[in-house]
C-alpha cells in the first residue's frame, strides 16, 4: 500500500541503520492528514503525494480517518487507541469548517490554553499524551516547544497486545545476539511447534507474529547479509513480494525480547524526504486558519516493547490452517540485526529495527 512506502522512507530518513529504533508511521501520518486536510494547491499537493502517492486527497484522508476509527473501537482482543488534539494559543483560533471536518473525520478536538505560560501549556499537553498512551509517554513536550507557536497538534498512538500463542516464559534464555555493533547478551524467547506464516530463503528470514486479534500481526524480516544494504533497497514492492511469498506450517523460532525508544524530529526527517511546502513562510494552510500560518516543528515519540505475553507500543501513531504431512520443523533464530513492524492488516502502525 502507499503507506508502505512512507513507512520505509521514513525509517531511513529519520534513522541510521546501525541504531535500535521505533517510529509510527501511522502516527505522524495521521497528524499529516489531518493538516493535508486543511492544505492547498501545491502544499497540499505535496502531502497527497508524500501520503498516498497516486491517491486522491480525498481517498488520503480516507485511509487515516478509517484507521483512526478502527483503532477507537473497543475490541476485546487487544488495546489500541488514537487520540488527536490541537491545543490552541488563547487567541488562535481554527476556521470553523475546518474545525467540524476534523472533528467528524478524524475524531480531533481542540483546546484554547495560554501558551505564553509555557510550563502550564507543557503540563496540559503532556498529560493528555500520558493518558493517551498507556503511561509509556508521559513526556512529549517541553516548555520551549510554546514560544513562537499559535498552534500545536497531537496525535497519540496506543497498542496493546497478547500474541495468539504466547511464548513459554520458562524457556527464555541469555544468548548472543550478533548486532552491528558486535556480539551483545539478550535474552531470547522460544517457541516450538509455533504454527504461523513465515518465509527461510538464502536471503531473508522472516516471521509473522499473530495477535490474538489476527487482523494485527507483528512480523520480522532478518536478511541474511548486510543489514544496512539491505535497508537502504527495501522497497513497498519487495516487502509485498515477501509477504505474498509466505508459506504456513510449524515452526520453532527464537526472539529476543526488546524495548525500544525512540524521539524523532519529524521536520528534518520530512525535509530529507523533500518536503518542503508546510514548513515555508508560503505553506498554504489557508483551509486551517484565517491567518497565515506554517508548521515549525514536529516531535515524534515512540515506545515498544516486545516480551513473552505480548507488544506493548505507543506513539504520540483471519487465517485458515490446514493439516500438513509431517517435515521437520523449520528453526527460525533471530539473532542478526532484523526489521519488525506492528499491522493492522496491510497498514505499518510501528516500524523499526533492532540491530
Amino acid at each position: 500500500s502507499p503507506s508502505t512506502s512512507f513507512a520505509l522512507s521514513l525509517l531511513r530518513a529519520a534513522s541510521k541503520h546501525s541504531q535500535n529504533f521505533v517510529i509510527s508511521p501511522f502516527s505522524l501520518g495521521a497528524a499529516l492528514a489531518i493538516v493535508h486536510d486543511g492544505a492547498k494547491e501545491d502544499t497540499q499537493r505535496e502531502l497527497t503525494n508524500l501520503l498516498g502517492k497516486d491517491l486522491s486527497p480525498s481517498e488520503v484522508s480516507a485511509i487515516y480517518s478509517s484507521l483512526t476509527s478502527i483503532m477507537s473501537e473497543k475490541n476485546s482482543e487487544v488495546v489500541t487507541s488514537v487520540a488527536n488534539k490541537f491545543f490552541l494559543d488563547k487567541d488562535f483560533s481554527l476556521k470553523p469548517e475546518y474545525q467540524t471536518h476534523v472533528q467528524k473525520t478524524y475524531n480531533a478536538g481542540a483546546e484554547n490554553i495560554n501558551f505564553e505560560d509555557g510550563d502550564g501549556s507543557a503540563d496540559a499537553v503532556n498529560s493528555f499524551v500520558n493518558d493517551n498512551t498507556g503511561g509509556l509517554i508521559p513526556e512529549l513536550v517541553s516548555a520551549d516547544a510554546f514560544k513562537d507557536a499559535v498552534a500545536i497538534l497531537i496525535n497519540a498512538v496506543y497498542f496493546k497486545g497478547e500474541w495468539e500463542t504466547q511464548f513459554d516464559k520458562a524457556a527464555t534464555q541469555t544468548k548472543a545476539f550478533h548486532g552491528v555493533g558486535g556480539d551483545r547478551d539478550a535474552e531470547f524467547m522460544f517457541a516450538s511447534d509455533l504454527h504461523t506464516h513465515y518465509s527461510l530463503t538464502d536471503d531473508l528470514t522472516v516471521v509473522v507474529l499473530p495477535y490474538k486479534d489476527p487482523s494485527y500481526s507483528l512480523i520480522f524480516l532478518m536478511p541474511t547479509g548486510d543489514f544496512g544494504e539491505w535497508r537502504a533497497n527495501l522497497t513497498a514492492e519487495k516487502v509485498q513480494e515477501t509477504i505474498d511469498n509466505l508459506q504456513t506450517g510449524k515452526i520453532t523460532v527464537e526472539l529476543p525480547k526488546f524495548k525500544i525508544e525512540s524521539t524523532t524530529d519529524g521536520k528534518e526527517a520530512l525535509q530529507k524526504m523533500g518536503v518542503r511546502s508546510i514548513f515555508a513562510e508560503t505553506a498554504n494552510l489557508s483551509g486551517i486558519s484565517d491567518r497565515d500560518i506554517c508548521v515549525s516543528k514536529i516531535v515524534h515519540k515512540a515506545v515498544i516493547e516486545i516480551s513473552e505475553e505480548g507488544t506493548e507500543a505507543a506513539a504520540a501513531t483471519g487465517l485458515g490452517f490446514q493439516l500438513t504431512c509431517f517435515v521437520p520443523t523449520p528453526e527460525l533464530v533471530f539473532d542478526r540485526p532484523f526489521a519488525y513492524a506492528v499491522l493492522k492488516d496491510d497498514h505499518i502502525l510501528f516500524l523499526g529495527q533492532n540491530v
